[in-house]
This record gives C-alpha cells, structure tokens and sequence, in this order.
C-alpha cells in the first residue's frame, strides 16, 4: 500500500485498493486543481497599477516566483496522487486475480452476469458445469438454447422462472432443486441446487445477477436409491407381516417404523418400558427383558433373537405370537466396550403357529391311526394263528414266525413313535439306534448271559439327522441286526459285544456305519442262499435302494460286520 500524501490543505490521502478509494482520488485531485487554479487567480488580480517601475518589478518577480512555485507542487501533488492510483490499481488487479483462484479452488459453481443477463463471471466448478456443451461460458446469456432445466417432477422450468431470471427481476432467490440437460452431450443431466441475487449499484438500480451452482447428482441419486430401497423394505415388511425398531440402551428410548404402527399399534417414539407393555404378552415380559439383557451384554455376541406372545389375541390358544430378531452395536473394546443401539425386525408368527398346531393335530391323528393300524394287524395275526393252530399241528417255523412278525411289527411301532416326537422331520442317528437296539437287548436278555446286557453294546460317532423315509427303514435293519446277534451271533454268549460306530467321510456327503460283533460263536461263511431270512434280504436290498447308499457284510471268523453307506442330502438330512 503507498504512503499517506500530505495536500497543501494538510489532508491525508490514505490509498486503499478498492473502486471507492480511486473515486475519492480523482475527486481530490479535482479539488486540488481548482484550489491551485484559485491561488493563480488571486495572484494575477493582485497586480498593483501604479507608476512605480521598481516596485513593479518586484511584483512580477514575486508573482513569477509564486507562479513557478505553484506549478511545482501542483506537479508533485499530481505525480504522487497519479503514482498512488497505478499502485492502488496493481493491487486491486492483484486481489482480484487472488479472489478469482480462492473462487476457482471452491466446490460451489459461482457465475455473474450483467443486466441483461450475460455471463461476466464464471469461476471453474461452474465452467465444469455449465460446459458440458463444450463452448466458454463467458459472455453467453444464461437463457442458451442448449440448457434444458427441468423441475423434480419432470416439468420444464418457465424462462421467466429461472434463477438468474427472477434474480434480475429483483428477487432474491432461495435454494431451489432443477434438472440441467445438455442435448449436446445425448442429454447428460445433473441435478443442481441453486440459489441466485440481483447485483445492484450505488444508485440501487440492478446491474446483474449473483448465482451459485452446487452439484448434486451423486447425493440425488444415492437418496432415490434409498427411498427406493426403502419402498422395498417397506414392501416386503408389509407383505411378510414385520416391522423395525431400534432401542437405545443409553436413554432406554425406542423408535418404531410406520409398519410398527399398523402392526402393533405403537407411536413413533417411546420408552421401551412402555414398548414392553404395549405389544409383549403379560407373561413373556420377563423372557424379553432377559433376551435383550443378553444381547446388550459387553461380553455377549450382541444378537437378539426370540419368539414371544403379543396382546392381540388372533388364535385358538389365545395368544398372538411375534417373533424378534436383532443386533446390537458396540462401541469401545476391552473394559470400555459398550452397547450403544440395538435394531430389530419384529414379524408375526401367528399363522405359522395356526398351522403348527394344525399340523400338530393332524400328525397325532395319523400315528393315532398309524398304531391302530398297527394293532389291528397285530391283533389279526394273533387271530389267525390261534385258528390255525386248531386245525394245523404246532411247529417251531410257525411259533418263529409269529414271534418275528410281532417283534417287527413292535420296530415298526418305535420307528413311528420317534418321528411322531420330532415332528417328523427327521430324526437322529443315535437316537434311531437306542430306540430299535436296546429294547431288544433288554428282551433278550437271561440270567445265562448275567450282567448288564446294555453294556455289551456301544453306540457312537458325531449327531447327524436322517430323513423320515430311510430314518424307518434303518430302525428295521437294526433290529434284524439286534435280532440275529441275540440269536446266533456275539450277544448270544456272555462275552459277546457289539459295537456301533459312524463317521462323516471326508467330504462330508455320507455317513459310514459299521456294525461290529466280536467275542460270539465262531462263523465259517455266509450263510447259503436258501438259508438268508427277511432280515438278510432287507439289509443287502431294501436298505441300499431306500437309502440310496450301499451295504457290506463280512462273515469274518471273528464276528459279523456290517458297513452301511448313508448319503446326505443337505436338502433333506442336516448334519449338526
């Protein structure tokens, strides 16, 4: 900045780089003219006309000197005020070279125009946006044909109702969304908030406008995203019968989604104490309190998961049945860590467990049924025996017979017994063993054998499921297995044991039973042809085709062994 100048009216001129400052130096070096064109006159009506040669002289000498004089510092004064405009120029031309690269540098697009709407500025992010047709932008009115606005909804924007139009009209323009296109460019589009501000002058008559451009096609479209995805949720929760909500452990408050609302009759906001008890059965108060305790819990794994009674009373049992699930976030590790929200789906289970108890009632009845089939059949072939032996004399083969066909009928019975407990979705391995094995050992068991029979056999490997279907043609071979042990094979002498074992293989698509005897009477061979029973043909036959696997038997000298092969299907047998 130049040094303060010193007028002959004592006056300190101070220059600063601004448009004002150079209008009050020209008005003072104005005055300093007429001043100096006053002193001038002054002198030159001073001039005495007397006879006085000498004397004037004298004056003109003075008059001259004061002339001289005055045109010196008229002069300076003119050079210094002339040098303090050309510095006060070159930092103005350099503050605004400063704010046109501080603008440049902003995220914000930024034009001005005149008053007739041209384009007189344009910083870079505007002529990034509005150069998308490839031309200046300077010097371009803002109404180019090559910009297409349109409104949110898809409506073009009047020319009269643009920013910069209303802004020249007077207006000041608050944020306002549009769509810009550019045909140029196979109608690239961006979507712009803009804001705009008529320029005025000293006298207040609108010079031009003022605009700013912000780019917001990346958050526009992340947000129709979000809503989109939003719509969907909402979709599916409304069809799936669920809504969210989310508990913050800090203030104990919960939010609830509009599904919420319609689906359990809860406002917006509210403590989750009075959550509880709007929407959770009186009696399952405590199990939810418990079930969130544990997902809260800093040591815990943070997820929630629980089946619960609503109030609502939509059933045959009396009870509306939610179902909860949920994750809770942490913040901190180590002692610092600390749950800071927990969200949750809540979907109604009502019609599952309609149909539960339907499906319940009906299974019932079918083994209800399945056993009185079961006896009925029972009851037929003691019939029939009876009256056959009245008429055809009694043998061994038929008292054989008899007892066989009751003790299978007896597996059959079990077999149906234990999916009826699971539902019939299957059921496990161990479990079809133990059912089938050890009844039979207990029967046949004497005081020969002594001891604990139950000892005698081993049953172990890794808990695996097996399907309804071959879950009941198992338990038949394992019986016919049990029975011929007890009969010819180990668990017919007092030493004799057996030993049940299986294993996944490697890759974990089947599973390798071995049935082993050891410690009974001595085996020279297979038995021939005509000697193999029902048993012996449901294991090499009907265990293979149902099970879709394989069957091997050894008539090893040291005790029978048997290796089954039981696939897994993932669709139907769940290994656990």
């Amino acid at each position: 900045m130049p040094d303060p100048q010193q007028p002959q009216d004592g006056k300190t001129l101070t220059v600063a780089p601004t448009e004002k400052r150079l209008h009050e130096l020209e008005a003072e070096v104005r005055s300093l003219r007429q001043e100096l064109f006053s002193a001038r006159a002054a002198l030159r009506g001073s001039r005495p006309n007397d006879s006085h040669l000498v004397h004037n002289l004298a004056s003109e000498a003075l008059q001259d000197r004061a002339h001289l004089t005055l045109s010196q510092v008229e002069n300076t004064v003119l050079r210094q005020v002339n040098a303090g405009l050309a510095e006060e120029g070159r930092a103005l031309r350099a503050s605004e070279g400063q704010l046109d690269r501080l603008l440049d540098t902003a995220p914000v697009a930024i034009v001005e125009t005149d008053a007739v709407g041209t384009f007189v500025y344009a910083n870079r992010a505007a002529v990034n946006i509005l150069g998308l047709i490839g031309r200046d932008v300077k010097g371009r009115r803002y109404d180019a044909v090559e910009w297409h606005l349109f409104w949110s909804d898809g409506s073009i924007v009047d020319p009269q109702e643009r920013p910069i139009a209303r802004a020249l009209r007077g207006e000041t323009v608050e944020e306002v969304e549009v769509l810009l296109a550019a045909p140029q460019t196979t109608w690239q589009s961006l979507v712009l908030r803009v804001a705009a501000v008529p320029v005025r002058g000293d006298s207040g008559k609108i010079g031009g406008a003022l605009a700013t451009l912000v780019d917001v096609t990346a958050r526009h479209a992340a947000t129709t995203a979000l809503q989109a995805s939003e719509e969907r949720s909402r979709l599916a929760f409304e069809v799936a019968g669920a809504c969210a909500w989310e508990l913050d452990p800090t203030t104990g408050s919960s939010t609830w989604d509009a599904a919420a609302r319609t689906l359990l009759g809860l406002p917006e906001k509210l403590s989750f104490d009075d959550a509880i008890a709007g929407f959770v059965h009186r009696d399952d108060h405590a199990n939810v309190r418990t079930a969130i305790a544990s997902a809260l819990d800093p040591a815990g794994h943070g997820r929630y998961s629980l089946e619960h009674r609503g109030l609502q009373v939509q059933t045959s049992s009396g009870a509306r049945w939610l179902h909860s699930l949920g994750q809770a976030y942490f913040q901190g590790t180590g002692p610092t860590r600390r749950p800071v929200r927990l969200v949750c789906v809540t979907s109604d289970v009502t019609q599952r467990h309609v149909a539960e108890e339907r499906r319940a009632l009906l299974v019932g009845e079918l083994n209800h049924r399945v056993k009185n089939a079961l006896t009925a059949v029972q009851a037929l072939a003691e019939q029939t025996r009876r009256a056959t032996d009245r008429h055809l004399s009694d043998s061994p083969e038929r008292r054989q017979f008899h007892s066989a066909f009751q003790s299978r009928l007896l597996a059959l019975a079990r077999a149906h017994d234990l999916l009826t407990r699971e539902d019939w979705k299957g059921a496990t391995l161990r479990d079809i063993l133990v059912s089938t094995v050890e009844p039979l050992v207990k029967i046949f068991a004497t005081e020969s054998t002594g001891g604990d029979e139950l000892k005698r056999v081993e049953i172990a490997g890794p808990s695996v499921r097996i399907r309804p279907e071959p879950a009941v043609t198992l338990a038949m071979a394992m019986h016919e297995m049990t029975i011929n042990a007890a009969k010819y094979g180990a668990l017919s002498l007092p030493h004799g044991e057996v030993t049940v074992t299986w294993r996944f293989s490697p890759d974990r698509t089947s599973v390798d039973l071995l049935w082993a005897e050891a410690g009974g009477p001595p085996i020279t061979g297979p038995p021939a042809e005509d000697r193999r029973g029902f048993g012996l043909r449901l294991l090499e036959r009907g265990l293979a085709r149902q099970l879709g696997g394989s069957v091997h038997l050894d008539f090893s000298s040291s005790g029978l062994r048997c290796q089954i092969q039981l696939p897994l299907y993932p669709d139907r047998a769940l290994s656990r």
